[in-house]
């Protein structure tokens, strides 16, 4: 099986309680069970632990402002949990139970599967009883929310031995995820992108709790440093980065404009080539225009 490993916020804001709740229970939903790991000391992610009958380890390293190092919560997983394989997810990610097979249907042994999430306005509980229809939740959330771009990841499901070390990056802040992205692709390890296959549903908030935030946004201090950290080719990496994708429970390799257009540009040579012919031929029928 698999551990699944997250950073909740602190359970105070009623609609962060709300969605942070329904998430985790989704997770405990799945068949079979994943052991599940909540991180930090936050107001209220004891209580929950304990509520859902889950492992709660609370001292991690922090930012000047409190905030979670990821580094720090990597480094304690890659030690502590008890599966090879981990999936980090945000806490206000609901998991359907089709993770199990998607992961199951992967013939690599190693890889980063990622993928695109469905963005969704929740403001109540979820009654997970024997009566809920995960195909009818589903289809109101395509009708009613969105497909996210593909340049955001919200969970990220790995081997432990595939992951060494990462930079101090501050959690839910910019940057940290496209790093991620690009760690894999570096290790010529296989990045899958499971969006058509892994149902993940993000219940929609907003970024009061992001300390030094600037506006309603996620950006600020903690974010600038994280960028700090990575190059600006690093900065992005996202899932059209995949080299692979899962397609009706069978992994095969990703086709499309889109994904080749992504490779050229991770080759600064050809890159340079393909912009200097594209503007070449821009100038050429700007000229035959003219005479015409």
């Amino acid at each position: 099986m698999f551990t699944i490993i997250t950073i909740p916020k602190a359970f105070q804001n009623s609609h962060i309680s709300i969605i942070q709740r329904n998430a985790i229970k989704s997770w405990t939903k799945i068949i079979p069970r994943p052991e599940i790991i909540l991180f930090g000391d936050d107001y209220g992610v004891d209580t929950i632990a304990a509520e859902f009958g889950v492992r709660h380890i609370k001292e991690v390293s922090k930012t000047q402002l409190g905030t979670p190092l990821l580094s720090s919560v990597f480094d304690i997983a890659g030690r502590e949990a008890s599966n090879d394989i981990i999936c980090y997810v945000n806490a206000d990610i609901l998991f359907f139970p089709d993770i199990v097979q998607s992961i199951q249907s992967v013939p690599f042994d190693e890889f980063l599967i990622l993928g695109q999430r469905w963005d969704y306005d929740q403001f109540s509980l979820i009654d997970f009883d024997a009566n809920f229809s995960y195909n009818e939740y589903f289809n109101s959330v395509k009708k009613n929310g969105s497909l996210h771009p593909p340049a955001g990841s919200d969970y990220f499901i790995y081997k432990k031995k595939s992951l060494q070390s990462i930079p101090e990056f501050a959690v839910g802040r910019a940057g940290w995820d496209n790093w991620f992205i690009s760690y894999f692709y570096k290790k010529k390890i296989a990045i899958i992108d499971a969006s058509k296959s892994i149902t993940v549903i993000h219940q929609n908030h907003d970024y009061a709790h992001v300390k030094e935030a600037v506006g309603n946004s996620y950006r600020g201090t903690e974010s600038s440093q994280n960028l700090s950290f990575i190059s600006k080719n690093e900065e992005l990496f996202t899932i059209i980065d995949s080299t692979y994708c899962i397609r009706k429970g069978v992994v095969k390799k990703v086709i499309g404009i889109k994904y080749l257009f992504q490779r050229i540009k991770r080759h600064k040579l050809v890159f340079i080539f393909f912009m200097l012919a594209k503007k070449v031929k821009k100038i050429f029928f700007k000229k035959k225009t003219l005479k015409s």
